[in-house]
């Protein structure tokens, strides 16, 4: 996988931050014991297996850091890898390795934490034709790479802000106005907006059909009231997408993706996903 501009320019803003943070440019234990000009080359090594994201962004790190240290990915994100796994090899100024080697593991295994941990929810649903997503409930800053990692995993991407699509939840059916509501519908039609509508029961569906929505976003609603709201819409010439979300869990996404629906959003796949161990070793 390749990362887009956008994903790009978001990686090198969040890669000055975290030169700040950590003040690597004033490593004072590398500039104490590490004379300028020792040359070494480091192994970044898989401790764990899992699945890669976030390689270009280790040598993207380590090329920000010193432009004269040479960096060569041995395996591309999306791939499979084993404890043991060589990532990638880096050779230049001994310091320099060892200065951003934090950064870089911290965005190796935060990344490769959420594709691994899409990758299992993508398998564990066992059908290919239903999208797993992931949902806006991402680290701050962080959304454009974590919406990569998911894509690396094998998941798709949710709307990346606000503005992406219209989405109307239950806050807002509370507050709603009949007369500026109709007007608001017209103008979401002139805009070309995907219409997402959420609903958690029976009534608020048939509410929801009204707007004629692209997608009716079921949420907390059990595998078995899905397939009850599948069968009452079945005849309608315009069917509006499924999607599952709401307590998913890794142990019932099997019987989401057996209840009929077309997509499964998963707000865990970013939120709780534990990282993945690497380390960088001098040879």
């Amino acid at each position: 996988m390749k990362l887009s501009k956008k994903e790009i320019k978001n990686a090198k803003d969040l890669i000055q931050s975290a030169f700040k943070e950590d003040r690597v440019f004033q490593d004072a234990t590398a500039k104490l014991f590490i004379p300028k000009n020792i040359q070494a080359e480091g192994i970044l090594l898989a401790k764990e297996s899992g699945v890669l994201s976030g390689a270009e962004i280790a040598k993207l790190v380590f090329r920000m850091f010193d432009k004269k240290l040479s960096v060569m990915i041995r395996i591309q994100d999306g791939t499979s890898i084993r404890k043991g796994d060589i990532v990638l090899t880096v050779r230049g100024s001994l310091r320099s390795i060892l200065s951003a080697e934090r950064t870089v593991l911290n965005f190796l295994g935060h990344l490769s934490g959420i594709t691994t941990s899409t990758s299992r929810f993508v398998k564990q649903a066992g059908s290919k034709k239903i999208k797993i997503m992931d949902t806006r409930k991402t680290t701050p800053g962080f959304r454009y790479l974590e919406k990569y990692a998911v894509r690396a995993g094998g998941g798709c991407n949710h709307r990346l802000s606000l503005e992406g699509s219209v989405f109307i939840k239950d806050n807002h059916w509370k507050y709603r106005d009949p007369k500026n509501w109709q007007k608001a519908l017209e103008r979401v039609k002139k805009t070309k907006k995907e219409l997402i509508v959420e609903i958690e029961n029976e009534t608020q569906l048939n509410q929801a059909l009204k707007l004629k929505p692209n997608v009716l976003l079921l949420d907390n609603v059990s595998p078995a009231q899905i397939k009850v709201f599948k069968k009452k819409i079945q005849n309608l010439k315009k069917k509006p997408a499924l999607e599952a979300s709401g307590g998913v869990t890794f142990k019932n996404i099997k019987a989401y993706a057996a209840s009929g629906v077309d997509r499964i959003s998963v707000g865990a796949l970013t939120h709780s996903a534990v990282n993945l161990d690497f380390s960088l070793e001098i040879r």
